[in-house]
């Protein structure tokens, strides 16, 4: 049993400058990806809406967006590539008024690691009417 402790301390005290600098590059690397604060953007989009044959968006506000994200900068830099219009389906609607929610994450394929915080408004009025010939 003596003779295993010399045998156990040349093995953890040999080569102790490679083990120190694996230590801090260690320390590095944790404290880097640990530091690491995601970033916030804002984008604009436009909304769109699809409505049966033969019926119109007569009506609506605004039919822009305001949809406010949070993420890694590079996943931030896709997501602020995509030249999409949000569309809500409003097939199942006949003429009339209606106040229509905007899905959190307005119905678009994020890149991985971006999370919607807010969408505003949240809510559009819409009115739809027969499209006149």
């Amino acid at each position: 049993m003596m003779r295993q402790l010399p045998e156990f301390r040349e093995q953890v005290f040999s080569n102790g400058t490679y083990k120190a600098v694996a230590l801090v590059a260690s320390v590095i690397l944790w404290l880097t990806i640990l530091g690491r604060k995601d970033a916030v953007m804002i984008k604009d989009f436009n909304v769109e809406f699809l409505v049966k044959q033969h019926h119109i968006v007569v009506k609506h506000g605004d039919n822009r967006i305001k949809m406010k994200v949070k993420g890694p900068r590079m996943a931030l830099k896709k997501f602020s590539q995509i030249d999409e219009s949000i569309v809500i389906n409003l097939n199942e609607n006949g003429p009339g008024v209606y106040s229509v929610r905007i899905p959190k994450d307005g119905n678009l394929d994020l890149p991985f690691g971006v999370r919607v915080l807010s969408v505003e408004p949240q809510d559009m009025k819409v009115t739809i009417g027969p499209q006149k010939e």
